[in-house]
């Protein structure tokens, strides 16, 4: 095939129903894109008009049909959905910052009046920036969608579409209610009627089903303390479960609704260790099938309803060579930020690791954007772990959404601050409780996490670090809505160019608040690439010519390192890993 498609930018591609081609979003062309090939990706201009087009293979991208552009806001985004399995809808996500807001449209596929492009007819279920919307699935018209309006750890909720008089009074429906103490974290509909939903309760995933009435009726893997991830579909009978963690690379289990066996009294079982060293029972591969494992894999079926009964199986499971798993301990603690609020952390170490003070240890953060940081397994972190003694410190800072939007909305804009206390309390509890030595703390984070890292320098007392590694940060503080898609940012950070913004910006920025006086930094090595054109290296460059020129005689060195032919961290080939 020699179709080649080229401007493409944050954007995913969605196939049309036929398989006939896809939907993507594309930005204009910029000079830079018919210069050298390494110039692409160097350019800084800001991001703006992006369009939509549908793309049928075997055709040039010149015949690419346009399918929605708005002149009159730049930086509006596009996403699209088509519904699954009947295929009849395309959903059109509007998106102009990253804000947890959108708009959400609707347009009927099979309508043979409703051609692809510009003229296409739209439904416009949601057209305020109010919530974040998200379609789970479909009955025909009837819509589910995943929504945070009024609900910040995010509901479920339905809406005829076909009923106009609904759609415009927003005459939502509820379907799944909201739980006030666990942000929804993933939600996918199986087994036709079934609903697989899964909670973050304290930054620990938990898993249950929902019947076609929204009813709550199982928990599944109820003894698993870890990380949880599903994937599904709505006309298929299996669900499958990545269970991980800090000491578990990942197993994957599968939940087959098909074939429903009674419960039996003396399974086969083989251990299976999670995160925390905890050991989950699971089916031998030579054992017979086993109908939902009762309470000692699931839990209790609630209120007796056995629909979603099934047999639940290990499908893969992933083996390290070279590193005893079992060696490794993860727990979590709760500490108070300077504002008296409790913040969780995970500590992970070797089991021979001594709690007296002396360690040195790797704190890892991000605090933005509504990200949550789960647990996440790094078999070089373990093995740098094992090899010093040291331990892994991941606290779940504002910013995130580990407590749902409350908790993202509280390391925002004017609130940005909480990020960093919350960060440096972190540092101040794991030596104050003896976890790690005074000064052997080495802080990390990369992009929002860039930018932690090097505001808490500037901001701690002198020597809490032991070391500071910012990568691909942003630095400038007043100066990042000018380059390529950082205007989406204001959301979080707030706008420079706004008087009111710039008062709480301006004392924040790492760049503009590098120490004048006689203040010893730690250690400090800022890592960026010269073709990231998300946060562009030049936040970077300026950064460490700042600290090099306000620092001449620091006793620790201050360094850069910049990859070449990198971008901002993702998809690198395995050489630059």
């Amino acid at each position: 095939m020699d179709d080649e498609i080229k401007y493409v930018k944050f954007s995913s591609i969605v196939w049309s129903p036929n398989d006939e081609g896809f939907f993507y979003q594309r930005y204009p062309a910029r000079a830079s894109h018919s210069e050298a090939v390494d110039a692409a990706g160097t350019e800084i201009e800001e991001d703006k008009f992006a369009k939509l087009y549908y793309h049928k293979l075997g055709t040039s991208q010149d015949d690419d049909i346009l399918v929605m552009k708005d002149d009159e806001h730049p930086n509006y985004m596009w996403g699209t959905q088509v519904t699954s399995p009947d295929g009849r809808y395309l959903i059109l996500y509007v998106s102009r910052d990253t804000a947890r807001q959108n708009l959400l449209w609707v347009t009927d596929l099979e309508d043979p009046s409703n051609p692809i492009g510009l003229d296409m007819k739209w439904v416009k279920l949601i057209n305020d920036w109010e919530a974040s919307y998200s379609v789970l699935a479909n009955d025909g018209p009837r819509f589910y969608i995943k929504t945070n309006k009024d609900a910040p750890n995010y509901r479920v909720m339905t809406i005829d579409i076909s009923n106009e008089e609904r759609v415009k009074n927003q005459a939502f429906i509820p379907f799944i209610d909201e739980d006030p103490k666990a942000p929804i974290e993933q939600i996918k509909p199986i087994n036709q009627d079934t609903w697989a939903v899964v909670y973050s309760r304290d930054v620990k995933d938990e898993l249950y089903l929902y019947n076609k009435q929204g009813k709550q009726v199982k928990r599944l893997a109820a003894d698993h303390i870890g990380v949880l991830s599903i994937s599904g579909r709505r006309d298929f009978h299996r669900l499958f479960v990545t269970a991980s963690g800090f000491t578990n690379p990942g197993v994957v289990y599968y939940y087959d609704f098909e074939h429903k066996v009674d419960y039996p009294h003396e399974p086969g079982f083989v251990a299976v260790t999670h995160t925390d060293g905890m050991e989950t029972p699971m089916p031998r591969a030579d054992a017979e099938p086993v109908g939902a494992l009762g309470e000692k894999l699931l839990g209790t079926t609630l209120d007796g309803d056995k629909a979603q009964d099934g047999d639940w199986k290990m499908w893969q499971a992933t083996k390290l060579n070279g590193l005893s798993l079992d060696e490794f301990k993860a727990e979590q603690v709760k500490y108070k930020s300077k504002d008296g609020t409790t913040v969780p952390m995970f500590i992970v170490s070797h089991k021979d690791a001594k709690r007296d003070g002396t360690a040195p240890a790797i704190q890892y953060g991000y605090g933005g954007f509504s990200i949550s940081i789960s647990p996440f397994f790094s078999a070089s972190i373990l093995t740098v772990l094992k090899a010093y003694g040291g331990v892994l410190a991941v606290p779940n800072i504002r910013g995130g959404a580990e407590y749902g939007e409350t908790w993202h909305l509280a390391g925002t804009r004017e609130n940005k601050v909480n990020v960093f206390d919350d960060f440096i309390a972190a540092t101040q509890y794991l030596v104050d409780n003896k976890y790690a030595g005074p000064g052997k703390v080495i802080i990390n984070g990369g992009s929002n996490g860039g930018l932690l890292v090097a505001a808490c320098v500037n901001r701690a007392p002198e020597h809490t670090f032991g070391a500071a590694i910012a990568e691909v940060g942003v630095l400038d503080y007043l100066r990042f809505p000018q380059f390529t898609i950082g205007k989406a940012w204001t959301s979080d950070y707030g706008d420079p160019s706004n008087p009111e913004d710039f008062d709480f910006m301006y004392p924040i920025s790492p760049y503009h608040n590098v120490d004048k006086g006689n203040k010893v930094l730690p250690p400090t090595l800022l890592l960026t690439a010269d073709h990231d054109d998300r946060v562009v290296p030049l936040h970077s460059f300026k950064h460490i010519a700042e600290l090099q020129y306000r620092k001449p005689t620091n006793p620790h060195p201050l360094l850069i390192r910049i990859d070449v032919k990198s971008g901002h961290g993702a998809g690198k080939s395995t050489e630059k890993r």
